[in-house]
C-alpha cells in the first residue's frame, strides 16, 4: 500500500511516514488535535495500514515479536479498535472494552478503564522513582492545565525568555520554581500528613511507578490541585539551571548545584626599603 501524502496545510507535500518516525511528534499531534483536521486523520490511517501489515507477517497474535511490533506503531491515547480488541483483552486478561495505550520512558502501557498495565516489570532503584510516582498520580492535572491554556488558540509568552509559546514539544508545563517547585510541594504534603519520604511505598506497574497507598494518592491529588502553581514555559528555560533561584537545601528537596569556589589568591608582597636592607 502506498504512503499517504498530505495534500494541504502546513505539512503539505510531506509523507505521513516521515512524521511518524518521530514518536514525540506523533504523540503530540494525536493527543492535541481537533477532530476533523487533516494531518491526524492521515497519520491515524497510515498507522492502521501499518498495523494490518504487521498482522499479515505473523500467524499468532500471542507471538511476543508481534506484540512488540504492533505496540511500536501505537501513539499516546490510541484507543484499541474492535478488530484488535479481542487479542488485547486476552493478553491483559480483561473483558473491559475501554482499552487505550500510553507511553512512559518510551515504553508502552495499556490503560484499561482507570487501571494501567504494563507488559514487563521495572525495578525500583532509587529515590527518583518515588518522585516519579508522585508525578504520575497528578499527570491528569498537568494535561488539563495545558489544554485549558491553549483553548481557543490563546497566545502565551514564556515568562523567563519572552519567547512566544506554541502548543508543541518546546512548550513545557512548569511548577512555578519561584514559588513552589514540584519537590517543595511533595515535601510540604509529606510534612502535613506526617509521612516520611523513605516510608512512601510505590507500586511497580511495569513501565511507570505510582503510589501504592491509593488513599494517600487521592490526598496528594487534591493537595496538588489546591497548592500547585503551574505555568507554561519554554523548554530552554525549563532545562536551564540559572533560572532556579530558590533554596532547595531542606530535605527532601534536592540541593542546589554546588559551584566549586576558587582558592583565595594571596595578597601580593610589597617590597619596602627596610625589607631590602635585611637581605
Amino acid at each position: 500500500m502506498p504512503d499517504v501524502l498530505i495534500q494541504s496545510g502546513k505539512y503539505a507535500g510531506r509523507h505521513v511516514s516521515d512524521l511518524c518516525k518521530d514518536r514525540k511528534y506523533m504523540n503530540w499531534v494525536m493527543t492535541t488535535w481537533t477532530p476533523g483536521t487533516t494531518i491526524p486523520k492521515a497519520i491515524h490511517d497510515h498507522i492502521q495500514m501499518e498495523k494490518d501489515l504487521v498482522k499479515k507477517r505473523y500467524t499468532s497474535t500471542k507471538d511476543p515479536n508481534f506484540v512488540k511490533e504492533w505496540i511500536a506503531l501505537s501513539y499516546e491515547g490510541y484507543k484499541v479498535a474492535a478488530n484488535d480488541l479481542g487479542w488485547v483483552q486476552e493478553l491483559l486478561g480483561t473483558t473491559n472494552t475501554d482499552v487505550t495505550i500510553g507511553f512512559l520512558r518510551n515504553e508502552c502501557v495499556f490503560k484499561v478503564g482507570k487501571e494501567e498495565f504494563a507488559l514487563q516489570p521495572m525495578k525500583v532503584n532509587d529515590r527518583g522513582d518515588t518522585f516519579n510516582a508522585f508525578r504520575h498520580d497528578i499527570q491528569e492535572q498537568i494535561t488539563q492545565f495545558r489544554r485549558a491554556c491553549f483553548h481557543n488558540k490563546k497566545e502565551h509568552r514564556c515568562p523567563e525568555t519572552g519567547i512566544l509559546l506554541k502548543n508543541d514539544m518546546n512548550t513545557h508545563t512548569d511548577h512555578h520554581f519561584r514559588k513552589k517547585t514540584f519537590l517543595h510541594l511533595v515535601g510540604a504534603f509529606l510534612f502535613a500528613n506526617k509521612i516520611e519520604l523513605n516510608n512512601v511505598e510505590i507500586e511497580n506497574c511495569g513501565m511507570f511507578y505510582r503510589l501504592k497507598d491509593r488513599d494517600v494518592a487521592d490526598k496528594w491529588y487534591e493537595y496538588h490541585k489546591e497548592h500547585a502553581i503551574l505555568r507554561l514555559i519554554h523548554a530552554s528555560a525549563n532545562t536551564n539551571a540559572e533560572y532556579y533561584i530558590n533554596n532547595f537545601e531542606a530535605p527532601p528537596f534536592e540541593p542546589k548545584p554546588k559551584v566549586v569556589k576558587a582558592e583565595r589568591v594571596p595578597d601580593p608582597i610589597v617590597m619596602t626599603f627596610d625589607m631590602l636592607k635585611k637581605h
